[in-house]
């Protein structure tokens, strides 16, 4: 039976007439645009000190690990797409969680339940795929931003660690975001003695003034230093690389040491699509991207209403496309449904004043990733085994050193004279964002701000579709014609619509902005550090002076 609900779900519960807005930040410089405006303000520095882009999207990215420890870190993976403006061309750094050389199936197995957190996979005994050492995938993510840096960047790999240590030397504010979050995974949280002794006397209602409680990871610090001294390979190899791996085999991983050893970030040629008059850029394998790619072919098969903004039958067209495609993603990959729950993901966008490009997504997967911190690194790892299909013999099932099916998306799309960075954080409802915001911008010619602030739908492959009320009675009547939906204004947490962070690269001036609802992201311009640029990124101490190690 199709409809709209008449039940009054929690986001009912919100005003419907409140307004939240962001600029969008406009400048001839570089700009930063990421899930933390704080890590925002780090990579813009990095460019007023005469970084690039890449160098920019690295110090952000370590950053972000520090001002959202339960979204993204060292332990995790993800992409980056680069656009060089010198070349005019255009590849990926490809750093993803792969399956450790120990994983089989049978080590997972099945009990008669059904998982409740993201992806509804039929119960694994313990829930080992999804919490605890038996969850960790080998993590490509220092492997990456090193790569990136050796191919792409200028700046030492110690000076782009030094903020983000700073960062965790003076700890991270809890204020109400902070403990909200933190507090959203208690339940799995409090499982473990070594997140209690990290959070003991932490997480509590905000407090007034400078007596702000600050969380501090002592191990973190000493691991941070560590690979600031001794470069990236250190977290592969030698003293760190031991001190992983013994965690995780004490807390039933099979990662080991010459997984770690072995493991290899790669530069690859980016997957393309012609979608109108633009050209779009993706990861080329096992992410939301090629997702997108078949939604956007779809959609080709519908001409655009000529109004400014999307009407009726384009959000009818959206939510067809995303429909077929996720009927035909779900079934080869063996998935199922999932519950409305917050993925563990950041996206973050950057453009300098030369006009390179960067388009990055890193993920933990889940929040706060395998959800048990390693006592010797303060490391939070991922939970990338949670990918897979715990069911054998199925396209996406578990084997050894097996890449997992994602759906971060990370993009560059090229229209006219414009180039347009995108990705969002959200799990699942990245892709249907991702693609509202390039129809919206390329089918509709908005711009950045008017397309960011536009209401969107989300069709997730879940078993209804969700819209932001704001559409209008027509259009929400039309969906309801067709599908079972569900209202729901877009609130911080949950973030139903996902979260985006997007920069533009035009003729006049750079644009960057970040997902309006949410409380922390942010886009920052070199406009703005510039006057404290020689007070920003000191360079940390090394035992090793060159670029990379």
């Amino acid at each position: 039976m199709k409809g709209t609900d008449t039940k009054m779900n929690s986001a009912q519960r919100f005003s419907t007439n409140r307004l939240i807005a962001k600029t969008a930040i406009r400048s001839a410089g570089g700009i930063v645009s990421s899930q933390s405006r704080v890590a925002s303000e780090i990579g813009a520095r990095v460019m007023a000190k005469g970084g690039n882009a890449v160098d920019a999207a690295i110090a952000t990215s370590f950053a972000l690990h520090v001002c959202e420890p339960w979204m993204s870190g060292l332990g995790g993976g993800g992409g980056m797409l680069i656009h060089d403006a010198n070349s005019g061309q255009t590849t990926t750094v490809d750093f993803p969680m792969l399956a450790p050389s120990g994983a089989r199936p049978e080590n997972y197995p099945l009990n008669s339940g059904q998982d409740a957190d993201l992806f509804g996979w039929p119960g694994v005994k313990d829930a080992r795929n999804r919490i605890g050492g038996a969850s960790i995938a080998i993590p490509g993510q220092v492997a990456g931003m090193a790569l990136a840096l050796d191919k792409y960047g200028t700046r030492r790999w110690a000076d782009l660690m030094a903020p983000a240590i700073e960062l965790a030397e003076e700890g991270l504010p809890l204020d109400w975001y902070a403990n909200l979050m933190i507090s959203s995974e208690k339940d799995d949280m409090q499982r473990y003695s070594e997140n209690a002794e990290l959070f003991q006397g932490s997480v509590k209602p905000p407090q007034r003034g400078a007596d702000q409680t600050r969380l501090r990871n002592a191990p973190l610090i000493g691991t941070m230093r560590k690979l600031r001294d001794h470069g990236p390979r250190a977290f592969y190899e030698g003293p760190v690389a031991e001190a992983i791996t013994r965690d995780i085999q004490r807390f039933g991983g099979t990662v080991n040491k010459a997984d770690l050893q072995a493991y290899q970030a790669n530069i690859r040629a980016p997957r393309k699509v012609q979608y109108r008059d633009a050209t779009v850029a993706f990861l080329p394998e096992l992410t939301g991207g090629d997702a997108i790619i078949e939604v956007l072919k779809i959609l080709t098969e519908h001409a655009p209403s000529q109004n400014a903004a999307p009407g009726p039958d384009d959000f009818i067209n959206i939510a067809g496309a995303l429909e077929a495609m996720w009927q035909d993603r779900l079934e080869h990959a063996g998935d199922r449904e999932r519950r409305m729950s917050d993925a563990c993901t950041t996206h973050l966008s950057v453009v300098d004043a030369d006009g390179n490009v960067v388009s990055m997504t890193q993920t933990l997967l889940s929040p706060f990733g395998c959800r048990r911190m390693l006592p010797e690194t303060g490391l939070f790892m991922n939970n990338g085994m949670y990918w897979f299909d715990p069911r054998p013999g199925r396209p996406n099932s578990i084997a050894p050193g097996k890449r997992p099916l994602g759906n971060y998306s990370p993009c560059l799309a090229f229209h006219k004279d414009r180039i347009i960075s995108l990705g969002a954080a959200g799990g699942r409802r990245i892709i249907p964002a991702v693609t509202q915001i390039l129809k919206f911008m390329i089918d509709h010619g908005m711009g950045l701000e008017e397309a960011m602030h536009h209401p969107r739908i989300d069709v997730s492959g879940g078993a209804y579709l969700v819209a932001d009320p704001r559409l209008g009675k027509i259009t929400l009547e039309r969906l309801a014609a067709s599908f079972d939906v569900v209202s729901s204004i877009p609130t911080p947490i949950p973030n139903v619509y996902a979260i985006v962070s997007a920069v533009v690269r035009g003729v006049a001036a750079n644009e960057g902005l970040s997902e309006p609802v949410n409380p922390w992201s942010d886009a920052v311009s070199t406009d703005a550090v510039s006057e404290n640029a020689n007070t920003a990124t000191r360079a940390a101490p090394s035992t090793d002076q060159r670029k990379i190690i």
